[in-house]
């Protein structure tokens, strides 16, 4: 018996395979890391960044759509909830995060709302969601119809501004700060940071603010709006004349003043600006780290700038048992919650909690003990952290000095930090804020004191 023919061609068409979009694929991943299992932002990105293999525009653009995202939460999750009759939160973790990147997209990036809705549709679908991707397209053209209504709210509900930041920590900031205080440092949170360069040669910065078309901070600071399309091709980078470097992470070095000749001891000390700092003024540089990964970081830098420090791969309080070296500085920047970097490092916002949020104030109290141990009579111990919490600033330095009568603080000066004199405090030690620097960009969050030990 002849077999039957079939001339509809459907019978034999397979079924077109959903599209996948590899960088918002990798956004979504990176965004998982960071939100549900902790990871921190920059090393999540660069792994599976690694493992996607994509080409730089994806990067940037995957990049973009992460930070901005976390960066935005909790406005996106407020416009997002007001369509939904149930939150996704406990019912689907990850089709959440897929849809918190499309409301990003459609309400803070350049991207076409179509792209956004489809895109994202299709990202469900992959991911084998297709409930909600029904949910989601339904969800994402009422955020694309009203977002004009949302981006108004944006710019002009100042109130709406305290969404960026978790409760219970709003609720320190404002104790330990001010309300208004509070509410200015979350609408700097909401921007994209500039880039800072440290000079290795201040001298040179007159001549580089035109180069790089930047702005002149302080006596070594040049700040960009933006670094382009890559750092690495910027005026000056080739020939190691200036590194990135927050302003405000620069202040501690320039605070010591004169230090040319001086045996200085750069502790937790990777990626390395202070050490480049440091050796660029003329000291004597031990930079210490127990991280040899990162510490790789501070050799290339060293290398890029012709800079010279011994660099140590070891923990601090073992190496400060055994060394019999004493210093006339001992600069010490402490591991903390670095509640001051959050513009740069959005995730912090969203992957600390009350309970996680000091632990590391008792490793302070001990590293501390440890390295006052390593200055000379007269010499200084610099104490430094990245955080906005005063347990592990103004606290941490009060309990020092009572534990340690022959320290006392050394005032730091205005002249020694003429880019942000007004974050000098009346104890003499130093406190920025995001808000200082506000109308050229903000800066981070940081604290640090001279502590000078007496002869």
């Amino acid at each position: 018996m002849a077999r039957p023919q079939f001339n509809d061609k459907r019978n034999y068409t397979p079924k077109p395979k959903v599209k996948i979009d590899r960088a918002r694929t990798t956004a979504l991943e990176v965004l998982i890391a960071v939100l549900d299992n902790g990871a921190p932002l920059d090393i999540a990105f660069d792994d599976l960044v690694k493992e996607a293999k994509l080409e730089n525009l994806d990067v940037r653009f995957a990049r973009h759509l992460v930070a901005t995202t976390l960066r935005r939460m909790g406005q996106i999750d407020l416009a997002l909830n007001s369509y939904l009759e149930k939150p996704l939160e406990h019912r689907n973790r990850e089709g959440l995060h897929v849809l918190r990147l499309a409301v990003c997209q459609i309400l803070f990036m350049d991207t076409a709302d179509h792209a956004a809705v489809s895109t994202s549709v299709d990202l469900l679908n992959a991911r084998k969601m297709s409930g909600i991707a029904k949910l989601g397209n339904a969800v994402l053209r009422k955020v694309a119809g009203d977002q004009e209504k949302w981006k108004d709210r944006v710019i002009n509900d100042g109130g709406l501004q305290r969404v960026s930041l978790p409760l219970w920590l709003r609720q320190r900031w404002i104790k330990a700060h001010g309300q208004e205080a509070v509410t200015e440092i979350a609408k700097v949170f909401l921007s994209i940071p500039p880039f800072d360069l440290t000079l290795q040669d201040a001298s040179e910065q007159e001549a580089l603010v035109g180069k790089l078309e930047g702005e002149a901070l302080g006596n070594s600071t040049i700040r960009l709006k933006s670094a382009g399309s890559s750092i690495t091709t910027l005026p000056g980078f080739e020939e190691g004349r200036w590194w990135l470097q927050d302003v405000a992470a620069t202040l501690p070095v320039l605070a010591l003043g004169d230090i040319s000749g001086l045996d200085v001891a750069d502790l937790c000390s990777a990626p390395g600006g202070k050490t480049l700092q440091l050796a660029a003024a003329g000291a004597k540089v031990v930079s210490l780290d127990q991280n040899e990964h990162r510490l790789k970081r501070v050799h290339e830098n060293l290398e890029r700038v012709n800079l010279k420090a011994e660099v140590i791969a070891e923990d601090l309080m073992e190496w400060a048992k055994k060394t019999s070296k004493m210093f006339d500085v001992v600069l010490l920047d402490a591991p903390c919650s670095a509640t001051g970097t959050i513009r740069r490092h959005p995730d912090i916002l969203w992957n600390r909690d009350p309970a996680k949020l000091l632990q590391y104030v008792p490793v302070q109290k001990e590293m501390l003990s440890a390295s006052a141990g390593l200055v000379k009579p007269g010499g200084v111990l610099l104490y430094a952290v990245c955080s906005q919490e005063p347990d592990e600033g103004e606290k941490q330095v009060d309990a020092f000095l009572s534990r340690n009568p022959d320290f006392a603080i050394g005032p730091v000066k205005p002249e020694d930090i003429p880019a942000i004199p007004e974050a000098i405090c009346d104890e003499g030690w130093v406190r920025t804020l995001p808000t200082m620097l506000a109308e050229q960009g903000g800066m981070d969050g940081f604290f640090f004191a001279k502590l000078r030990r007496k002869n």
